[in-house]
């Protein structure tokens, strides 16, 4: 399967759970999705989330941090979460981490 076809059952799949009375539907669609082989070098953060959130919606939010002791927030979007992302990658890489 390519990593098309498999974004393709992703996205069906999230538009299926946004209304309850497809849950045969989205039964069904899971059952196909664990009978499918994944191709070899498929890694869901940068074949789905990215895909779907980071490239569609860049700028909504994604996270929202709120500290119980200081009761500061703040907000993350889609774009700012998978830089972060990447910078802690990159730190552990360099310390020999990952």
């Amino acid at each position: 399967m390519q990593n098309e076809d498999l974004l393709k059952i992703v996205h069906e799949f999230i538009t299926l759970t946004r209304n309850k009375n497809n849950v045969n539907q989205l039964l069904d669609l899971i059952n196909r999705l664990n009978n499918t082989k994944l191709p070899q070098y498929f890694n869901w953060v940068n074949d789905v989330y990215e895909e779907i959130h980071v490239k569609q919606q860049p700028s909504k939010t994604a996270l929202i941090w709120h500290d119980l002791d200081t009761k500061e927030e703040e907000k993350y979007t889609y774009t700012q979460l998978i830089e972060k992302a990447n910078q802690l990658l990159n730190f552990l890489r360099s310390r020999g981490v990952a």
